[in-house]
């Protein structure tokens, strides 16, 4: 009984994602749950990969399109000693990263936006706010 909860251990830990800090190479926590991109106009779509044809056949069907591949998500690096939030993008079994840009918090869906985002809400509830997340997690 034993090997058998060992062989299911190894096997959880075997798989997973491998994504990495960009500045300097160790593995990220993740520390949310993947928020998805859309794309709305036909640019957004050719970005993705997605051919012009196929791009304008999903946009006359749909105004948004969920991009498949892409998203964004929070992690904390050991060696940062910080969360940021960065909009992933698979590439066959690769991740790429890139801090998130505001652009990519409109085109997000259910995503709180970044501190700063919204002028109109003053710096302590936005610190608090902040806080409350990580305090969740």
């Amino acid at each position: 009984m034993s090997k058998r909860c060992e062989r299911n251990r190894n096997r959880t830990r075997a798989g997973g994602r491998r994504i990495t800090c960009p500045i300097h190479g160790f593995c990220l926590k993740s520390c949310s749950r993947k928020y998805p991109i859309f794309a709305e106009n036909l640019g957004q779509l050719r970005e993705g990969g997605i051919s012009k044809r196929r791009a304008q056949l999903s946009l006359t069907v749909s105004q948004t399109v969920p991009l498949q591949h892409e998203w964004l998500e929070s992690f904390w690096c050991y060696e940062c000693n910080d969360v940021t939030w960065y909009h992933v993008r698979k590439v066959d079994d690769r991740h790429l990263l890139q801090t998130a840009t505001p652009e990519h918090w409109q085109r997000a869906t259910g995503v709180a936006p970044p501190p700063g985002f919204n002028p109109s809400v003053s710096e302590f509830s936005q610190r608090e706010a902040h806080l409350s997340v990580l305090r969740i997690r």
